[in-house]
């Protein structure tokens, strides 16, 4: 049962039965629908074994993360686990609102903030959801543009496709998304953990504010194709942070990054030399060195009392 149909009945293993009405997405993992039950409109998401490296373990460690609870109200976290059926299983939670928009999206312009106080305020409810994820003993494992969703006005965030979250030592089936991998994960064959987890998060915070990735600049507009070999150079082998005080040779390029080079220079000294201080080469080549997710709730903080406004 890969796939399923509208109008469909699936029942919890709590006896809770939802009514499929329509599928709203799909991904490598599996399938999202909008089910209806008694407690109201909800998303399902359904796995099919073929999709999955390890189905059992897969699917026992969404049902103890469920177990556990959710460690923070910014995360959509699994509420209700089917039975296995055949080869497939999925589980229930919020559906997104639709004021709700994808980071990505806000990264190539398609959506946009209402101000800056309100990318500040995205920005430590980020930073606050990470701390409480890894106080509660969980690394995300797989965190980038695509996990985030946004209101633009006020600034609330909603993290989601947390199917991958596990306790720390648990499990390490998933590497990541390309260029928001930890540099030891892809050269040291290290697993994942806390120190993998703020490099990522560093990543998708500056996402949030430059429009840019940290580490494309010169170096990547130099190459005609971006295949495997060059990307493990850039991002893992050979990173050099786009705004490195002390080494210029990956600089944003006129004309291609104008994000990094129009809105580096209104940030905030301090915001500046976190960034700096999350992408030197101190922090590429030590994971103990990386900023904290307290460093950045602080920094965050502090452009809301201060109220930043970018000018």
């Amino acid at each position: 049962m890969a796939n399923l149909m509208k109008y469909q009945e699936i029942k919890t293993k709590d006896g809770q039965m939802f009514v499929v009405s329509e599928k709203l997405g799909e991904g490598g993992q599996g399938a999202v629908y909008a089910v209806a039950g008694e407690s109201g409109i909800k998303a399902l998401k359904w796995y099919s074994r073929k999709k999955l490296l390890n189905f059992e373990k897969f699917y026992a460690n969404i049902e103890n993360n469920m177990k556990k609870g959710k460690p923070s109200n910014v995360f959509i976290w699994p509420e209700a686990i089917t039975e296995k059926q055949e080869d497939s299983f999925g589980y229930v939670m919020d559906i997104l609102p639709t004021d709700y928009k994808e980071l990505t999206k806000i990264i190539i312009g398609r959506e946009n903030f209402k101000s800056v106080m309100a990318m500040s305020n995205a920005s430590l409810q980020i930073a606050s959801g990470f701390n409480k994820l890894h106080q509660k003993g969980y690394i995300f494992q797989d965190f980038n543009d695509g996990n985030v969703y946004i209101n633009p006005t006020d600034g609330n965030v909603l993290i989601c496709d947390t199917d991958n979250v596990c306790e720390f030592g648990k499990l390490y089936n998933v590497i990541g998304k390309s260029q928001y991998i930890a540099p030891e994960i892809i050269t040291d064959n290290a697993n994942p953990d806390v120190n993998t987890d703020v490099f990522s998060l560093s990543i998708v915070l500056f996402m949030l504010w430059i429009n840019n990735h940290p580490l494309e600049g010169k170096a990547a507009v130099a190459v005609p194709l971006m295949d495997e070999k060059t990307e493990r150079k850039i991002y893992y082998e050979n990173p050099v942070f786009i705004w490195d005080p002390s080494n210029d040779t990956n600089r944003p390029v006129n004309g291609i990054h104008k994000g990094a080079i129009d809105r580096w220079p209104i940030l905030p000294k301090y915001l500046q030399e976190t960034f700096i201080k999350a992408f030197g080469k101190e922090a590429l080549n030590n994971p103990q060195k990386r900023v904290s997710n307290q460093e950045w709730i602080n920094i965050f903080n502090r452009m809301i009392e201060e109220k930043f406004e970018g000018n």
